[in-house]
């Protein structure tokens, strides 16, 4: 009898036991592989930049997010023309008076500019600067008079800049001409965050510059959700985009502004009029490239909804979302399967 019980105990145990080890090596299947999430939050290209990824080692992933800070930390250097010592400080400084040589990532923002400036009809140029500065919306803002504004108008020449892509040089044709890569410079720093992070292989994450936005793969199964703010109340939303590897960048007329006599006036500037644009409150695009969106953002809200919704319906791998001057909604159809209006 003692030894049918033993055998009796064995056919519990060992079952049991079984079933343990299953469990314990189940769990640290899914402790070794589930996912980790590492991010950082700094200040840098004139705005808060945010950089989250997803994988399954946390050093990594931390690694990959302050290799990808480094390397926007670069492109500050090369684009932020209110630093003294960047290159484009230097090239506004000196490129007047001849052939300056300049990097491959100042040669890489100024040909996307060219080639949207011809696209855009000129709606985006670079060499708003001194218009921008005239309005003072980096410092103290203020109303020019109409005779200020119209002296400058003939230094927004984008056809000045003077580009040998081969020889990697630039001379500004008219010494008057400055150059300003704000409307592309944080697009282009995020997009090399972007390849930084693909490299040491990061397959979900997102990049935010400041309203720039780069999403990598998908948030686990599903695609990442983007808010789209609402232009005249920051705790709203307008609509959510659900992104996969795309870019999305939204220009409103609420970022930087002053009223005048109940008027309000904001940081986008019609390089055509030299006065802020009227007919839009906010403009998202999304594209494939963040440099792109970003520079279209600028020159799509400068056209007006009609002209811009009519230039995305036309241009490969773009897509808008566009509050008119009076709060209506349109967007092109290449947003209909990925966007939730909220109102």
């Amino acid at each position: 009898m003692k030894r049918i019980n033993i055998v009796r105990n064995r056919k519990i145990l060992i079952p049991a036991l079984i079933s343990i080890l299953c469990i314990l090596l189940l769990f640290l299947y899914y402790e070794n592989n589930r996912i980790r999430s590492s991010g950082d939050v700094r200040l840098m290209l004139g705005t808060v930049v945010e950089i989250t990824v997803l994988g399954k080692d946390e050093d990594v992933l931390e690694r990959a997010v302050d290799a990808a800070f480094d390397r926007m930390g670069e492109i500050e250097m090369v684009a932020d023309r209110y630093t003294g010592e960047s290159e484009i400080s230097r090239m506004n400084r000196t490129a007047a008076d001849g052939q300056v040589d300049v990097s491959d990532e100042m040669i890489e923002m100024l040909r996307v500019s060219e080639t949207l400036a011809a696209e855009t009809e000129g709606a985006f140029d670079v060499t708003i600067a001194p218009l921008s500065d005239l309005w003072g919306f980096t410092g103290e803002p203020r109303l020019p008079a109409p005779e200020e504004i119209e002296a400058l108008l003939s230094v927004v020449c984008h056809d000045c800049v003077v580009v040998d892509y081969d020889k990697k040089t630039v001379y500004y044709s008219n010494p008057d001409v400055a150059v300003d890569l704000g409307g592309i410079a944080k697009g282009y720093a995020v997009d090399e965050a972007v390849k930084v992070l693909e490299s040491l292989d990061v397959v979900s994450g997102v990049i935010n510059a400041g309203g720039d936005m780069a999403v990598i793969g998908k948030k686990g199964d599903d695609p990442w959700r983007i808010g789209i703010q609402h232009p005249r109340d920051s705790q709203e939303l307008i609509a959510v985009l659900d992104i996969v590897d795309r870019s999305v960048v939204t220009s409103g007329d609420y970022e930087r502004f002053f009223f005048s006599d109940d008027v309000r006036y904001h940081h986008i500037i019609d390089p055509h009029t030299g006065y802020p644009a009227r007919m839009t409150m906010s403009i998202t695009v999304v594209a494939e490239n963040t440099a792109v969106a970003d520079a279209l953002a600028t020159a799509y809200f400068v056209m007006g909804p009609k002209k811009a919704l009519d230039a995305a319906e036309h241009t490969d791998g773009v897509d808008v979302l566009i509050v008119d001057a009076d709060g209506n909604m349109t967007h092109s159809d290449g947003l209909s399967s990925i966007l939730t209006l909220m109102r």
